[in-house]
């Protein structure tokens, strides 16, 4: 059971800042001007990034955003695959890879 007491610990005490790199993969999808429109998905997506960065030490450029805001890279398919290739390639062992996906969730699946 979890304890809603306990801190939340995306990186471990054994990471190495020195050796080792924080990655993410952030995905936000409010389906803009489609029907079924979500209002949330953005703004969950920024608040994680947020909290990557203040709270557990992420560096902003090793977050990858990708969002349906016209601000960021549009969350296709494509982009998607493109980013968890990336993440997959650049990391080794020791680094800690945080992905958070908000939006609808229908038949989706990733195989790297």
């Amino acid at each position: 059971m979890i304890d809603v007491h306990d801190p939340f610990v995306i990186t471990p005490s054994s990471f190495n800042p020195k050796k080792n790199t924080q990655r993410a993969v952030l995905i936000g999808i409010n389906y803009v001007n489609q029907k079924g429109e979500l209002s949330g998905c953005h703004n969950d997506v920024l608040n994680i990034a947020k909290y990557l960065r203040e709270v557990q030490g992420f560096k902003k450029e090793n977050i990858t955003i990708l969002m349906d805001d016209g601000h960021h890279k549009d969350p296709t398919k494509s982009e998607i695959m493109k980013a968890y290739k990336k993440v997959v390639k650049e990391s080794q062992d020791g680094d800690v890879v945080f992905c958070h996906y908000s939006g609808e969730l229908t038949g989706f699946y990733v195989v790297i």
